[in-house]
């Protein structure tokens, strides 16, 4: 956080497979709720059609985070940071534009979501990873933690490993 010796109200979770994680909605096919990122619906994705960019706008106005009074107070940081060539370069020179605050504060946190996603941050190199890949195998307990995983704990209803990519988000 900005304020020595302060902390957040929420652990944070891993942004590791979180950009994965669709615009939440309701299936009637699977009689659940899917996508979106934490439970308490705080980043669903319908605001910037990404939930991992819904949820990069909340700690720059967390008092308990980064404690920035509102989104102007982020805009202009980056607009006088060393790094506002190249948010104007990406988002234009009307992002810097006071009148155009809320379209360049949304355009930060689609910055921080494509960041996030790319494979500097999300470089899929855990043990299941590896797996999928067929360059690991599991130990006994870890099978027994997957059959868990799948079947009893029923940890899979909430994050699917089937499809074109894992949902442990």
């Amino acid at each position: 956080g900005s304020i020595l010796g302060r902390f957040g109200n929420r652990k944070p979770p891993s942004a590791a497979y979180a950009t994965l994680s669709p615009v939440f909605f309701y299936s009637d096919q699977e009689d659940m709720f899917i996508g979106g990122n934490f439970w308490d619906g705080r980043a669903t994705g319908e605001k910037l059609g990404n939930p991992a960019a819904d949820q990069a706008q909340g700690p720059f106005l967390n008092p308990l985070e980064q404690a920035l009074a509102t989104p102007s107070d982020v805009v202009l940081r980056i607009c006088n940071g060393d790094y506002s060539l190249l948010f104007i370069d990406e988002w234009g020179s009307g992002a810097c534009n006071p009148a155009n605050v809320n379209m360049a504060y949304d355009a930060v946190a689609l910055s921080i979501a494509a960041y996030e996603a790319s494979t500097e941050v999300n470089a899929f190199s855990s043990k299941y990873d590896a797996l999928k890949k067929g360059q690991a195998k599991l130990t006994r307990q870890e099978k027994r933690g997957r059959s868990l995983f799948k079947g009893r704990a029923k940890c899979s209803r909430c994050h699917p490993i089937s499809g074109k990519a894992p949902l442990f988000t």
